[in-house]
């Protein structure tokens, strides 16, 4: 919002979740809840069979691309649940960004504690999901979004009490139209696009667990419209605390475990606000697991015959593996690196920049282009006349698989300079053609970068920039 002028690209954000986010949404659920399959079988009912190999890799891919998130998701909350307890004690108080950064690197260097965090995350979403889609999800979920929503507030309440907040509003608020450009429609339909999973196919299974009275349409634009409700509050609740710290702003790995905690060492009641914002981080990472997880349980359980008890504990311990291999990869020492890059980093590139645009953008290649139109309209429980699949139809065709294919290369391009951070990449063609401005401080970096024995430059390294 601060970057590409504030309420204009919240504009430009509504607009994305509409015109890209709720089509795909829809076409998602449609499928699943008409079926009532798995995403895979789903699929494969869709595209006429099993001799229809194209529709299962596509529903493989969904189940590959929400799995691998959960990998993800598993290493990044075990270290959420370390921040809580160590905030919550006091370790960040009048910190600086260097001694918050030492913080993070003796925590990646523990390997023992990071599996211990990493396994008690993972073990409570496998409770969860033993008891199976009502008794376990529906009960947690039931539970869980208001007990974020009332985290969510309290932040909220906070934030907006202290001396920044009226400046942050502003800033986030004002209407500048003259920052409108290509890049910031860009970040829109990126952000509408990741921010709720398309990439995933998690809808897929989500519409055949809904009810046959279920309203499809009413159901995603509740999604899309908290989707859009919760980002702005999370920007009113986290940029004040930078502000009041002066400190600059960052996104993502950085933003969470590097400003946040540093900012938060400045601020009136730092640990418990603190411990409250790695909790509702917990809480918020630990319901997309249970959800995401979920396709690839339902796969092995309705498609292979294997029993609920067998398929989530194969699932979770092939996940436990695969997210012990991620968090000792980020320690400084590792041999579980590419070209010096953590192996974390590298899975969490490609994830995100390949593997979930590629799985929304063969949806829709094999619905709209591939498949007939009666039989599309057949497997979503529509006639081809009804106004909502003739407005629907073309849509998917005209609009939602440029703008998915412009996101595909825009991901892959900012995959190709995100690798200019890097030592063993920075002399790729690729790099020359960052700026002048990126030049310099990539030189700078790269003194930095030298600097082996200092463990806050190490700590920065091992995490993937």
């Amino acid at each position: 919002m601060i970057e590409h002028g504030g309420l204009v690209f919240i504009v430009s954000y509504a607009f994305a979740l509409c015109l890209l986010a709720v089509p795909l949404l829809v076409l998602q659920t449609a499928i699943g809840k008409h079926s009532g399959k798995t995403s895979v079988s789903a699929l494969q009912t869709l595209g006429g069979g099993p001799r229809f190999s194209l529709w299962k890799l596509c529903g493989m891919l969904f189940l590959l691309a929400s799995t691998c998130t959960v990998v993800i998701y598993t290493v990044v909350a075990g270290m959420g649940v370390a921040y809580l307890f160590l905030t919550a004690l006091g370790d960040f108080n009048g910190g600086n960004p260097l001694t918050v950064t030492q913080v993070l690197f003796d925590l990646q260097q523990n390997i023992e504690q990071m599996l211990v965090w990493l396994t008690l995350f993972l073990l409570a979403v496998f409770v969860i999901s033993l008891r199976g889609i009502y008794l376990g999800l529906g009960l947690a979920v039931q539970y869980l979004i208001p007990l974020m929503a009332l985290l969510l507030f309290v932040l909220m309440v906070y934030s907006t009490n202290l001396p920044s907040a009226a400046a942050t509003a502003d800033q986030l608020f004002a209407f500048h139209f003259d920052k409108l450009s290509w890049l910031g429609l860009l970040a829109a339909f990126k952000q509408a696009f990741f921010s709720v999973s398309i990439g995933t196919g998690v809808f897929l299974l989500l519409g055949a667990y809904m009810p046959s009275h279920g309203r499809i349409t009413s159901v995603i634009g509740l999604v899309v419209g908290v989707d859009l409700f919760v980002g702005v509050v999370a920007g009113l609740i986290i940029l004040p605390w930078l502000a009041m710290a002066n400190f600059p702003l960052e996104s993502g790995f950085s933003l969470v475990f590097h400003a946040v905690p540093t900012a938060l060492g400045h601020l009136p009641y730092a640990q418990f606000f603190g411990a409250m914002f790695f909790m509702l981080m917990t809480l918020a990472a630990w319901s997309s697991a249970i959800i995401l997880i979920e396709p690839a349980i339902a796969w092995l359980q309705r498609d292979l015959r294997w029993s609920r008890l067998w398929a989530s504990a194969f699932l979770h311990l092939v996940i436990w593996l695969l997210g012990v291999v991620m968090a000792f990869s980020l320690a400084a020492d590792s041999s579980f690196k590419y070209n010096g890059v953590p192996l974390f980093s590298v899975i969490q590139m490609l994830v995100a920049s390949i593997l979930i645009p590629v799985s929304g953008i063969m949806l829709v290649v094999l619905c709209a282009y591939i498949l007939p139109k009666h039989k599309l309209a057949a497997g979503l429980g529509m006639q081809v006349k009804q106004p909502i699949f003739r407005l629907g139809y073309p849509w998917l065709r005209v609009f939602c698989l440029p703008v998915l294919l412009v996101i595909q290369f825009a991901m892959v391009f900012d995959l190709l300079l995100h690798s200019c951070q890097f030592d063993s990449f920075r002399h790729g063609a690729m790099c020359a053609v960052k700026s002048a401005g990126h030049e310099q401080a990539d030189e700078k970096n790269t003194e930095v970068l030298s600097a082996q024995d200092d463990p806050a430059i190490q700590a920065d390294v091992s995490s993937g920039q």
